[in-house]
């Protein structure tokens, strides 16, 4: 019963490992893609900015279409802005998830511990088990040898009479 309740720690112990580590594939994965998001919105803004200067340049004195062009900028500064938040967000969530990764390698300690703790009692349980088996063997050879010795003496008399 003992050995069915550790197991099913162990087996529960493994599914959490497991889950945690799929999770944090997933998460690496998420990250990475964020970051190639990020990179190609740095890229995009980058060749905006260029974009901005040629028109710029080709259209001087045309001021209703630089007011758009200006607009535009500024709508793409919102969406920084807001990758940027989103960044934050992501970044306060690594956060909390590292906290609870940490809170889970703790429990896992715990369980480390608690499983050795569990191992030790087993095997001075077993220890104990093992001395009375061998007690009792004993025992059951003194009762042996002390029947096969009133056997003999029994036999003795019946001779003698």
């Amino acid at each position: 019963m003992e050995e069915t309740r550790i197991e099913n720690m162990l087996s529960q112990l493994i599914t959490m490992v497991g889950s945690m580590q799929v999770d944090q594939q997933e998460m690496k994965q998420e990250i990475i893609g964020l970051k190639k998001d990020l990179q190609k919105a740095k890229q995009d803004v980058t060749g905006l900015k260029e974009e901005f200067h040629q028109v710029k340049h080709e259209i001087n004195g045309l001021k209703d279409e630089i007011h758009q062009v200006k607009h535009e900028i500024n709508g793409l500064k919102d969406e920084i802005h807001q990758v940027k938040h989103e960044i934050n967000g992501l970044k306060d969530e690594i956060h909390q998830v590292k906290h609870e990764i940490n809170g889970l390698k703790d429990e896992i300690h715990q369980v480390k511990h608690e499983i050795n703790g569990l191992k030790t009692s087993f095997e001075q349980f077993e220890l104990k088990s093992n001395n009375r088996h061998e007690e009792i063997i004993e025992r059951f050879k003194a009762l042996e040898r002390d029947q096969d010795f009133i056997w003999e003496k029994t036999a003795r008399n019946e001779r003698e009479k």
